[in-house]
């Protein structure tokens, strides 16, 4: 939410291209074959080396717990918080109350909550004004306030990891689904997805506000985005193809809404008209380009047919 994409951040990077020339790229040199590699699909060249631009850290960080009632109070608090915090994470989490009749059967009637980390970096002698941080936000609960080591807080989602190995959560399917939604359509789709979202998929879906802020021209986003992420700690073999078909569905949904596919998290088929509305009036500059960086289509993927 404050520094974009990581693809946004790259201060130079060492690839060798299909034709095989290897050479060191960066927006004052090679322009043209660093803008292809950074959200080129992997097709025009190999990234084996990168310089990323970093900054300092504080000592300390300290984090605000919040949930929330409301969706739309919740996407537009992290709105504000774009220039009072440094880490923003949000959380989309399921309150079962029971199963419901539908036309499809008895399904379970979820209550949505709305979880914000808000987290703030600091040095011990000037910690966080806990009045200015949350001023004017709408949230319904403060939950929690912690404070933890900048290097340790790096480090928190270790735990999840762990208990996942120790469940067997760890040697079952993972079919995580990333897209991109636009801003002013992330209230109306998000509920539609979670609707019908089986319930093998558990909570804690991610929204995560994206920076409004110049990113390499072959990362196709919507200009101001939040990323929504489906990211199952584990789903059994038995309940795959439900759990294939439902991200399919989802697919279609968030390219209707105006959204992009984040791409790592593919699963499934593509249509031949899925690059041309993918990249739209960058489809025939991309194509130019992968043709003079890999005349001979030495790099290829199962995502162009």
């Amino acid at each position: 939410h404050r520094y974009g994409p990581v693809i946004a951040n790259f201060i130079g990077l060492e690839v060798v291209t299909g034709s095989g020339d290897r050479l060191w790229c960066s927006a004052q040199k090679h322009s043209e074959v660093y803008e292809a590699v950074l959200g080129g699909q992997g097709r025009c060249a190999v990234i084996i080396s990168a310089t990323l631009a970093v900054r300092p850290i504080k000592a300390q960080v300290r984090t605000y717990y919040l949930v929330y009632e409301d969706l739309s109070a919740w996407l537009n608090d992290q709105i504000q918080l774009c220039d009072r915090s440094d880490y923003l994470e949000g959380f989309c989490a399921a309150s079962s109350q029971g199963l419901q009749k539908t036309p499809q059967g008895r399904r379970p009637l979820v209550q949505w909550l709305w979880g914000l980390h808000i987290s703030i970096e600091f040095d011990p002698e000037h910690p966080p004004q806990q009045d200015q941080i949350l001023a004017g936000l709408q949230y319904h609960k403060l939950l929690h306030i912690e404070d933890d080591i900048t290097t340790d807080y790096a480090a928190r989602y270790d735990l999840r990891f762990q208990s996942m190995q120790t469940s067997g959560a760890w040697q079952q399917l993972h079919p995580w689904f990333d897209c991109l939604l636009p801003l002013e359509t992330a209230a109306d789709i998000i509920p539609k997805i979670l609707d019908r979202l089986p319930p093998c998929f558990g909570d804690g879906h991610r929204v995560l506000l994206v920076a409004d802020r110049p990113t390499p021209r072959f990362l196709m986003k919507p200009q101001s985005a939040f990323l929504f992420a489906i990211l199952p700690t584990g789903i059994p073999t038995s309940l795959k193809a439900q759990a294939l078909t439902a991200l399919e569905n989802i697919h279609d949904w968030v390219i209707q809404a105006g959204g992009k596919r984040y791409l790592s998290g593919w699963l499934g088929s593509i249509s031949p008209d899925f690059w041309p509305q993918h990249f739209e009036n960058h489809w025939q500059d991309w194509q130019q380009i992968k043709q003079s960086l890999d005349p001979n289509h030495i790099l290829c993927s199962k995502l162009f047919p």
